[in-house]
């Protein structure tokens, strides 16, 4: 692949993959504590409005991270590198990064079916943090290798 193809790529899996984390960590820390302090339905009407728009861009941005991170693995294969390591901690990070999909997935679906998993959407949302960031520390660590 040429290098400038490549940066491109790098680049759109980056920032998508801070639209996501940035994104969530600023719903858990800032957004949802700040509306439980305004009067309950302007709070709710806020974060409503704000949850909406959010879902457009994680859903936006995560195809983009697939598409991306399958891109860049294809490259790294193409390159010859295949070292176990590297792949089982791939692996690993695959397999969180569709689990912190899966969450948001189901705490952005307006399907009823999923309420009891949304109501409790907090602690979610913490356990997505979590993982989210141990995806990119995962990344980092690719990136050394």
């Amino acid at each position: 692949m040429s290098s400038t193809v490549m940066l491109f790529v790098q680049g759109f899996h980056l920032l998508a993959a801070m639209v996501v984390v940035g994104g969530v960590i600023f719903l858990r820390a800032l957004l949802i504590p700040a509306t439980r302090r305004l009067e309950a339905p302007a709070g709710d009407v806020l974060l409503q409005r704000v949850h909406r728009r959010f879902r457009i861009l994680l859903w936006v941005a995560m195809p983009v991270l697939f598409a991306s991170g399958v891109f860049n693995m294809l490259d790294k294969a193409f390159k010859g590198i295949q070292a176990p390591s590297y792949i089982g901690t791939l692996g690993v990070k695959i397999m969180l990064a569709l689990l912190v999909f899966s969450i948001l997935l189901l705490l952005t679906l307006p399907v009823r079916s999923f309420a009891p998993f949304q109501a409790q959407r907090d602690r979610w949302l913490v356990i997505s943090i979590i993982l989210a960031v141990l995806v990119v520390g995962l990344a980092g660590y690719l990136r050394l290798m």
